[in-house]
């Protein structure tokens, strides 16, 4: 196998298994044991449950917690709620992810949010389904 640039570290392996693969590569390296396919296996989840909005109600599951104008940790803050407090919930969106309540989501609910009138999101690890 040529290649028009010098080759080190990770690259001279992955053409070494690329070659292998497609068996061009004789000789003692032929004989070699096969590379074990690689299994990517999904990360678990660090909060195991989200609000989904089912009950078509939500609860505050953290002390403060933004209202977000879009699904989006940098978005404009609208408000807060607070703990306990319950409200109807719209839907569940996915937007940009958040790292809030001990988990890494993206998964928002939307809320009717009465102060600006227009719907505000809450990061869904956050409430949960009443």
């Amino acid at each position: 196998m040529r290649v028009p640039f010098p080759v080190r570290g990770p690259v001279l392996m992955v053409g070494a298994i690329l070659a292998l693969v497609a068996g061009t590569v004789s000789g003692a390296a032929a004989e070699a044991d096969p590379v074990p396919p690689v299994v990517v296996e999904p990360l678990p989840m660090l909060a195991p449950e989200v609000a989904s909005c089912s009950t078509r109600t939500v609860e505050v599951d953290a002390d403060v917690l933004n209202v977000r104008a879009d699904p989006n940790p940098h978005a404009a803050l609208l408000g807060q709620v607070n703990r306990g407090d319950r409200g109807p919930c719209t839907r569940v969106v996915t937007g940009m992810p958040y790292s809030e309540c001990g988990a890494l989501d993206n998964t928002w609910i939307q809320i009717p949010f009465t102060a600006e009138d227009r719907a505000g999101y809450l990061a869904a690890a956050c409430v949960r389904d009443v």
